[in-house]
């Protein structure tokens, strides 16, 4: 397969990954929302993080992001209530047990949003882990979710990820475009924090029975 192939297909996959379970496809046809691929909970996973919606944060020349997204189960429906879990490593690839790690609840129409710095990465044996914040998601009736949210053009992603088939992070569906933020997004940015956010990621979790 040549480059140029590779870049058009890994491009046409993370497009498809922000795909907003549930809205029409242009054929009359509603698309079904797929659970979202499991990931390794990792090594760093503490239990009771603070609650709050914002983590990481440093000084105000640090690298931040608005992560937004809405926990849907199957049939497209919001999954309201659901709780979410997130950690990842600081902007120099450190995990801490106490810091960088929050936890929330979604809403009543299953959105959810909090700031924090683009995570660092770091070396795992020879090479370096693709830039990720972990996920673990429950809600009563569902199967809980534990996964990675991953970011597009990340030169470690897929076959280049030392930590291989024990971690996920070639599937399309965990890989999100950083994009800047709307209007909409700059309002709810504002309740959280005082400093401008160029950089706006969605993630929609699907949670099955």
């Amino acid at each position: 397969m040549s480059a140029r192939l590779f870049s058009l297909l890994f491009l046409v996959g993370t497009s498809c990954a922000q795909f907003v379970p549930g809205t029409d496809t242009g054929n009359g046809l509603q698309n079904g929302c797929s659970v979202t691929p499991a990931d390794t909970l990792g090594p760093y996973y503490v239990p009771n993080s603070p609650v709050s919606r914002t983590m990481c944060l440093g000084t105000s020349d640090d690298d931040y992001m608005f992560v937004k997204g809405t926990v849907y189960d199957v049939n497209c429906h919001p999954v309201h209530g659901a709780n979410v879990e997130v950690w990842q490593a600081d902007k120099t690839g450190l995990y801490y047990d106490d810091r960088c790690r929050v936890q929330f609840t979604a809403d009543q129409q299953g959105k959810y949003s909090f700031v924090t710095t683009v995570p660092g990465k770091y070396l795992l044996g020879y090479y370096y882990r693709p830039a990720h914040i972990h996920y673990r998601v429950t809600a009563p009736g569902y199967r809980e979710i534990i996964t990675q949210l991953y970011f597009s053009h990340d030169d470690s992603l897929g076959a280049n990820d030392p930590c291989g088939s024990a971690c996920n992070s070639g599937s399309a569906e965990l890989i999100m475009d950083i994009r800047a933020p709307t209007a909409d997004d700059l309002v709810q940015i504002a309740q959280l924090v005082t400093f401008p956010i160029s950089k706006v990621v969605e993630f929609n979790p699907v949670m099955s029975h």
